[in-house]
């Protein structure tokens, strides 16, 4: 396969990789009161680690899903 064919793969894999992290990291916190998803989604003090943002993120995401 040709290298923008390898890297087109790579990125393809990279992004459902993520999308798989931010499905099981909402599955997760489903079970979180709203009280404390608004405090994970607020929470800037755990740094801006990519596992930090996608925590941010997900918590946001189900508090969407509930109606905040």
């Amino acid at each position: 396969m040709s290298f923008f064919g390898d890297m087109m793969n790579k990125g393809l894999n990279n992004l459902r990789d993520t999308q798989d992290s931010m499905k099981a990291e909402m599955e997760r916190l489903e079970f979180y009161s709203d009280e404390e998803l608004k405090s994970i989604a607020t929470d800037t003090s755990a740094g801006n680690s990519t596992n930090a943002k996608n925590r941010r993120t997900a918590a946001r995401m189900v508090l969407k899903q509930r109606g905040y």
